[in-house]
């Protein structure tokens, strides 16, 4: 163990002083800001909580100006007390990846804080435990922070996230029940129950919970459209994700949901300025350049358009792009196989079915039955990740009847 142990012990002590300072007037709104987490086997992303302002200074400004390579710190010296400049130390070591320093100077506040300072530091500070691998600890300093201090909401967050991570679904069920009991419309409940309710319940029981919600949510109209998209209810899809994104536009992957629903509606212009709003938001998946491919293909690549040449090149810029972030991708890489194949480019075409093979190859056609003893002896493609059994036979056969990738070069 480091010598220093991160000052973990730190909890222990701060508990009987810090943490248990009587609460001041006028105490300041909590912020919060997201930190990923090791958490084994993967990562655990938890709120890092902190008062709004410090000496009527906004905090996130603060802590933006602390940043490296900002210059001087933006620290109105004389205003802040010791503890305050401890604690924004502390948090911006953390952030920058130095738990050590973290709980150093965390470490050295031993005054009597404010209860909003006292309860980031609570929040804080479980945070450290789960780095350490201790999350019971965690939990435990989460507990007493919602159920009765002032940074209860960040405490809630992570221990819902602590509780998913672990496994624990009831436990996290009962976390989102109780914070809806509180606060019918609290978002990262309703989207936490959504969530549990679709992976866990029958889809009668979530489709009525997010139904009942559409009305009132922006979250859950913009659920309830990707439910109506998925099903093909395409003018009821635009008229719920609307909604929403009136409330919430910076939601990209809203914006990319509006595109699809025009898209399929016919409405390609409208389509388009959906994407645009979506890549604004900072939404960029695989599955953003290729519906904009499509978008592209379907109202600018006519023969009769002027501006087929300009659309064509722009789709399969948009592919290029767009098929290294998933090259699972089986459409999307035979669409770029076709705008090749129209933009003339016969040898980018014979180049991508060579690389990405598996796109363009299935079972021969005189595979044997279900139960033949030379089964596998049958599939040419046998040494692909897919596993073709009994279940992926039919499957498989649906896509070589289906995909036309092929084109005369």
């Amino acid at each position: 163990m480091h010598p220093r142990a991160w000052r973990i012990g730190l909890c222990l002590a701060l508990a009987g002083s810090v943490l248990a300072a009587p609460a001041r007037p006028r105490e300041p709104g909590i912020g919060t800001l997201e930190i990923e987490a090791a958490f084994s086997p993967a990562t655990i992303v938890l709120a890092l909580a902190f008062p709004d302002t410090l000496a009527a200074t906004d905090t996130r400004a603060i802590l933006a100006s602390m940043a490296p390579g900002k210059g001087k710190p933006l620290l109105p010296r004389g205003k802040l007390r010791p503890e305050e400049e401890f604690f924004l130390n502390g948090l911006s070591a953390l952030v920058g990846g130095n738990p050590y320093a973290a709980a150093e100077n965390w470490e050295k506040m031993r005054g009597r804080p404010t209860a909003a300072l006292a309860g980031s530091l609570r929040v804080n500070v479980g945070v450290l435990h789960v780095m350490r691998g201790e999350p019971a600890l965690a939990e435990s300093l989460w507990i007493a922070e919602w159920r009765r201090g002032v940074a209860a909401e960040a405490a809630w967050r992570n221990l819902l996230a602590l509780q998913m991570a672990l496994g624990r679904y009831g436990r996290a069920e009962a976390l989102v029940d109780a914070m809806l009991a509180q606060r019918p419309g609290q978002r990262a409940a309703l989207q936490a129950k959504a969530a549990l309710l679709r992976q866990f319940r029958s889809e009668t029981e979530w489709e009525e919970f997010v139904r009942a919600r559409a009305l009132a949510s922006p979250d859950m109209q913009l659920v309830y459209g990707e439910l109506l998209l998925e099903r093909g209810q395409y003018a009821e899809a635009v008229r719920y994700l609307d909604r929403g994104l009136a409330e919430l536009p910076g939601s990209g992957r809203g914006w990319r949901l509006l595109a699809e629903a025009q898209y399929e509606l016919g409405y390609y212009y409208f389509a388009i300025d959906c994407l645009q709003n979506a890549g604004r938001a900072g939404y960029h998946p695989a599955e953003f350049y290729e519906l904009y491919a499509r978008v592209l293909q379907a109202c600018c690549t006519g023969d009769a358009d002027p501006r087929q040449g300009r659309a064509r090149a722009a789709a399969e810029d948009l592919l290029e792009a767009g098929l290294p972030k998933d090259v699972h991708r089986r459409s999307m890489a035979q669409l770029l196989y076709h705008m090749y194949c129209q933009n003339s480019k016969p040898e980018a075409a014979r180049a991508l079915e060579r690389d990405l093979w598996f796109h363009f190859e299935g079972p021969h056609r005189d595979v044997p039955e279900l139960g033949d003893p030379n089964w596998n002896k049958g599939l040419e493609a046998r040494e692909l990740p897919v596993k073709f059994g009994l279940y992926a036979f039919p499957w498989v056969m649906e896509l070589k009847r289906t995909d036309v990738y092929r084109a005369v070069l």
